[in-house]
C-alpha cells in the first residue's frame, strides 16, 4: 500500500522511514529495532546498521551513508576518520556486479534526520550506518544494464554484505 508515493508505510499510512528519531506506539517495529540496537550495544560494539529499501526513481543498487565530516562534536567518542563511511560501500562494489559505488551518496540533509541511517549514526554513534537502495527500475551499468533485477540478483546482493563485514573489520 502507498501513501503519498511512499512505500515505507505502516498500517496507519504513516511513512516509517521518517519515524526513527521519535517513534510512537504506532511504530512497534522501529521501537523494537531501536531496543535491540541499544541492548546489543551494551554487550558489544555496534559495527554496522543497514536499512534495506527499494528505490522508485534512481537506477542501480547503491547506498546512502553519513559523511564523517558532518560528525557532530556532541556525539560521544572521537568520531570516525575521514572517508571511513565509504569503506563498506566500496567493498560491496568490489564484490558485486550490481552495486554502483558512484551512485552512492554520503550527504546528510536536514530532511533525512528521521531516517534509520541517520538515527543509527547519531543516536547509536555508528559511523557505518547506511540505507541500501535497490532500484525498481534495474541497472544502467554492468552485466544487468537495461534489465530489471531478478530474485537471484537481489539475493546475491543480500549475501555480499556478510563476507564484507569480516573484511571491513579486518581493515579497521
Amino acid at each position: 500500500s502507498c501513501s503519498s508515493g511512499s512505500l515505507h508505510v505502516a498500517v496507519n499510512g504513516q511513512d516509517l522511514n521518517r519515524r526513527w528519531a521519535h517513534p510512537t506506539d504506532s511504530h512497534p517495529t522501529i521501537i523494537a529495532t531501536k531496543k535491540l540496537l541499544a541492548m546489543t550495544g551494551k554487550e558489544r560494539p555496534l559495527v554496522l546498521f543497514v536499512d534495506l529499501h527499494g528505490h522508485s526513481a534512481r537506477k542501480n543498487v547503491f547506498m546512502y551513508g553519513c559523511d564523517a565530516l558532518s560528525w557532530k562534536s556532541d556525539s560521544s567518542g572521537p568520531g570516525p576518520g575521514p572517508l571511513h563511511e565509504r569503506c563498506f560501500p566500496w567493498l560491496l562494489a568490489s564484490v558485486s556486479g550490481i552495486f554502483d559505488f558512484r551512485s552512492s551518496s554520503f550527504k546528510v540533509k536536514k530532511s533525512k534526520e528521521g531516517t534509520g541511517r541517520v538515527v543509527g549514526w547519531k543516536q547509536f554513534n555508528l559511523a557505518n550506518s547506511f540505507t541500501l537502495e535497490a532500484s525498481f527500475a534495474g541497472a544502467n551499468f554492468g552485466p544487468l544494464r537495461g534489465l530489471h533485477f531478478d530474485t537471484c540478483a537481489l539475493q546475491g546482493m543480500g549475501e555480499s554484505p556478510v563476507g564484507n563485514v569480516r573484511k571491513m573489520l579486518w581493515l579497521l
